[in-house]
């Protein structure tokens, strides 16, 4: 199994991935403020997915999953939403980012699982 690494910002996590020898991919910066960089940042992965063979992504936030989420399933590839933690807030961009559909849900804790379903109960585990 092979991983690639798309990131939309440049820094300490794109050097720590090379540097175990990752496949990393960076595209232009998002800002959901500034259409028009979320747009650029879509056609970063749209090139990515056409230069490599991928069978599912996963993406580890809302925000990743409001951003790219629409090109993975425009290209027909799973989509895997990876939830980190628990909040009992909700954030406009989370209730954006769960109109995109997921395949399955990552939970890091029965407890984040808990909270996850009562947001999205018809949402895959």
């Amino acid at each position: 199994m092979a991983h690639t690494f798309l990131l939309s910002f440049r820094g300490r996590l794109e050097g720590e991935l090379r540097d175990l020898g990752a496949d990393v991919r960076v595209t232009s910066p998002a800002q959901m403020s500034r259409p028009w960089t979320v747009r650029a940042a879509r056609t970063g992965l749209s090139v990515a997915f056409s230069e490599a063979d991928f069978d599912v992504a996963i993406c580890h936030s809302a925000w990743s999953r409001a951003v790219f989420g629409p090109v993975v399933l425009r290209r027909g590839h799973p989509l895997v939403f990876w939830q980190h933690s628990a909040s009992e807030r909700q954030h406009l961009l989370d209730r954006f980012a769960r109109r995109i559909p997921v395949c399955h849900t990552i939970c890091n804790s029965h407890y984040t699982e808990t909270v996850q379903m009562r947001r999205e109960p018809g949402g895959a585990t």
